[in-house]
């Protein structure tokens, strides 16, 4: 902190190889579509991006498939680690957290996010919160009890 206050910097491709290289150390893609080096980068990319979302109309998703034990949640993980405000989303998670995280823009992993595509079976307020898109501007209306009064008003979440 002192040094950052004194102004010194650290150059943005010092950054990106370091978290490259914590990627490469923690995650073997090995049988993935792009080599090593390659993907490790992608997700170095990805999740330096998630700082810098603001300058974004729109962001992607990374959504890894694989068999069970085949790292997905690792991955997952290791991203919401160093993302910005990186939190993994689990189904036992509550709305109201995950309304407070999506509303300051934190970086949500939703693991086990295929549980989801079920609407008889999942939170509804979680699945719309995944489903929202990934455009600036798309916003999840919730309603919450004003405190010690016995009414409701209307909150808007962005997603985004």
């Amino acid at each position: 902190m002192r040094a950052y206050s004194a102004g010194q910097r650290v150059p943005p491709a010092e950054i990106f190889r370091k978290v490259v290289a914590v990627v490469d150390r923690f995650i073997d893609f090995d049988r993935s579509l792009g080599n090593q080096s390659s993907v490790s980068e992608l997700i170095a990319c990805y999740t330096i991006a998630t700082w810098f979302l603001d300058a974004f109309n729109v962001a992607g998703y990374i959504w890894p498939t694989g068999e069970r034990g085949s790292g997905k949640t690792q991955l997952l993980t290791l991203i919401c680690d160093m993302a910005y405000l990186g939190q993994v989303v689990l189904a036992s998670g509550t709305m109201a957290t995950l309304r407070d995280l999506a509303d300051y823009g934190a970086f949500l992993g939703f693991d086990d996010a295929e549980n989801f595509t079920n609407a008889k079976q999942s939170d509804p307020d979680k699945r719309t919160l995944l489903l929202a898109g990934n455009r600036r501007g798309n916003a999840i209306s919730l309603k919450e009890s004003i405190p010690g009064q016995k009414a409701w008003r209307t909150r808007f979440v962005a997603d985004l």
